[in-house]
């Protein structure tokens, strides 16, 4: 009975350190590179792509600080839609967001998701409650994972959103050899 609980140990070990995939949770906080526009930009294996008049990565022309976010973030202005392409499909995304107008949106913005296969997962609104000279709010997903999220701004408010605390699972590979056991002599060394 010793030898064969010895063995499903080295069994169960073998096939935990065989894994070759493990997760980082990711969070942005847009101070990880100088001010630049974020259309084209991969970072930690995210691409943005915006297709506005303006968006600035380490932008600070919104509240100093907020609940959902502070300076640095990502901003820009509401005529734009701001796509985020991840490199290996996540199963959460969430991130703040505010707008420089001191009101309650219920869809400050709209969130389309899409799976690893590119197809919709579905679109989900992003709501805002006022904070001083702005409104914010916060989008959290988990569930089925997605290569892309598009985020539409509602145009209406006519102002600048700002996105902060952009948080993601990111899979990277790790390999790591396992040798095969010669014989049962060898087994039993590792078991004693």
């Amino acid at each position: 009975m010793k030898l064969i609980t010895h063995r499903a140990i080295v069994i169960l070990f073998t096939i935990l350190t065989s894994s070759t995939v493990y997760a980082d949770l990711v969070a942005l906080t847009f101070d990880e590179l100088p001010e630049q526009s974020v259309n084209g930009l991969t970072i930690q294996g995210l691409t943005f792509g915006y297709d506005g008049t303006f968006s600035n990565y380490h932008g600070v022309s919104g509240p100093i600080n907020a609940t959902f976010l502070k300076q640095p973030y990502l901003d820009g202005h509401t005529n734009g839609t701001l796509t985020l392409d991840f490199s290996s499909p996540t199963p959460l995304l969430e991130f703040g967001i505010s707008y420089r107008n001191a009101q309650t949106f219920t869809a400050a913005a709209t969130v389309e998701l899409l799976d690893k296969s590119l197809k919709s997962i579905g679109q989900f609104e992003v709501s805002t409650m006022p904070l001083l000279t702005f409104t914010e709010g916060r989008f959290i997903y988990t569930g089925t994972p997605i290569r892309r999220a598009v985020i539409n701004f509602d145009e209406t408010i006519n102002a600048f959103f700002h996105l902060d605390n952009l948080k993601f699972i990111r899979d990277k590979c790790r390999k790591i050899k396992i040798r095969k056991l010669k014989n049962q002599r060898e087994l039993n060394g590792l078991v004693k």
